[in-house]
């Protein structure tokens, strides 16, 4: 008298492959096969589905009939997050990877004497953020969505510092911005973000709704900021 022999199929999906020892593709009755999920590069491994279930893995069947078996896979990006200024950011949940639809949290934690002043996320300002706050308040936490690979910089200044807008150079090599806001402007400079000095050749000028502020070239340093006396 023979003993059954069993087929076992194997699905594979969009995301990876399966791996089966030993790797016969038929079985006698009562033998033990081992699966293992193998997700391709920017995916992982989120469960079986068929006639074994769960998120082990590797895992094993029992053949005892025919069987079918496929592994799920997700897409996974990448998050970068840092910060420009005095301060830090914490992350949650902090991992390498973020499965595809992830919702991560990201708080701004300014040092003494600094505030944030706004979020960048894929070089865009506020692309692909969210917070909750007042509408003229930067959000001090945001909520970044994974559906694809994602760098956010939060920016922090010296209390009492303001955001540019419209930073651009002009044909002669000149550094020029607009700063929202009634009231007079100072202009400070720095090479490494950590040590200002004030800007005695800026060309500070009224304009609707705020301030036009002109830098010339000859001032040589690499950053800029404007401050409230």
């Amino acid at each position: 008298m023979f003993a059954p022999v069993w087929q076992l199929n194997l699905i594979q999906a969009a995301g990876g492959t399966i791996q089966a020892t030993p790797s016969a593709g038929a079985y006698r009755d009562g033998a033990s096969v081992e699966l293992r999920a193998i997700p391709a590069a920017g995916y992982e491994f989120v469960s079986w589905t068929g006639n074994i279930e769960g998120p082990a893995n590797p895992t094993a069947i029992l053949m005892k009939t025919n069987s079918s078996v496929s592994a799920n896979f997700a897409r996974t990006f990448q998050l970068s997050v840092s910060a420009v200024g005095d301060g830090g950011v914490i992350v949650s949940p902090l991992k390498e990877r973020y499965r595809e639809g992830e919702v991560v949290e990201i708080d701004a934690q300014p040092a003494d004497g600094y505030s944030l002043t706004g979020w960048t996320a894929g070089g865009n300002t506020g692309v692909g953020l969210s917070g909750t706050g007042s509408p003229d308040a930067v959000p001090a936490t945001i909520k970044v969505v994974m559906t694809s690979d994602q760098t956010v910089v939060a920016e922090f200044a010296a209390a009492g510092s303001l955001r540019l807008i419209g930073p651009k150079l002009d044909g002669q090599g000149a550094f020029s911005f607009e700063v929202e806001g009634a009231g007079p402007v100072s202009v400070e400079s720095s090479d490494d973000l950590q040590r200002w000095g004030s800007v005695t050749n800026a060309e500070t000028a009224s304009i609707e709704g705020g301030t036009s502020i002109r830098i010339p070239a000859e001032t040589g340093a690499k950053f800029f900021r404007a401050v409230r006396p």
